[in-house]
């Protein structure tokens, strides 16, 4: 496995904007807060502070904050931190958001002894370090809750992605945004459901495309009962799944896997 160290991250989100804002992802940022929103009533919460765990470069921050909730984001990028602070002022909501830089492997340091109504963790923020850091993440989660907090993680479903390759081992994706280019190889290991991919980002100029880095990127492919397992594993009971950002339930092909949990 590789080692996802700060230094490792930093490098990575220094090009991610190109997976931070895919046009299709912010044309439905209004509905996905809006599903964010309605499953936190739900389950009790109506107001208060939310987490927004791995919160990029503010976009669920910032719409939750519209919402009327008050959001603290972290992220581990001092660069989409920075965007992101800038984007809450643009949006005239910093009286109820604000991002700062953390690692959620070390939450609990973070917030020191905030604790938090609800917290978020949106378009696939967890799973990049496996299972047993994962659970730890998860607990950490738990630690900086109030008692009666709602947890929300929304990941990719393994059964869709899968499915959507052909049930393929090794994969290819192509991806650009403004000058970059991000060429990515990808191979699907089933003995832990991890993918692990070399990224090659290219940057557009006069003479065609000119590589600018070569970086690694994993990620935990989760099916439905096995987030679930963890959540149970780390002081979560799941009471919920939803399928998709439109609020559907939850299907063995559904293209997302939105598990509510309940503080235990």
């Amino acid at each position: 496995m590789e080692d996802w160290s700060l230094e490792t991250w930093t490098r990575w989100f220094s090009y991610s904007a190109l997976l931070a804002e895919p046009p299709s992802v912010w044309h439905s940022t209004a509905t996905q807060a809006a599903l964010i929103s309605k499953l936190l009533k739900k389950y009790g919460i109506r107001k208060g502070l939310i987490l927004d765990a791995g919160c990029g470069i503010g976009r669920i921050t910032i719409a939750l904050a519209e919402l009327g909730y008050d959001v603290l984001g972290i992220d581990i990028s001092p660069k989409f931190v920075e965007k992101a602070n800038e984007r809450i002022a643009r949006a005239g909501v910093e009286d109820k958001a604000r991002c700062v830089v953390g690692d959620l492997r070390r939450v609990q340091e973070v917030v020191k002894d905030v604790r938090f109504d609800g917290i978020v963790s949106w378009y696939s923020s967890f799973g990049f370090y496996g299972d047993e850091i994962d659970k730890s993440i998860l607990r950490g989660f738990a630690w900086v809750a109030k008692s009666d907090a709602v947890l929300l993680i929304d990941v990719e479903n393994r059964d869709s992605v899968l499915k959507a390759r052909n049930y393929q081992e090794n994969f290819a994706w192509t991806m650009e945004f403004g000058d970059y280019v991000m060429i990515a190889e990808s191979k699907y290991d089933p003995w832990s459901s991890m993918e692990r991919s070399k990224v090659s980002v290219y940057q557009k100029d006069i003479k065609g495309l000119e590589k600018v880095a070569e970086m690694p990127l994993q990620f935990r492919l989760y099916s439905l009962h096995e987030l679930a397992k963890l959540y149970k594993e780390s002081g979560w009971e799941p009471v919920e799944a939803v399928g998709d950002w439109e609020g559907s339930p939850f299907k063995p092909l559904s293209p997302r896997i939105i598990l509510v949990g309940k503080r235990y």
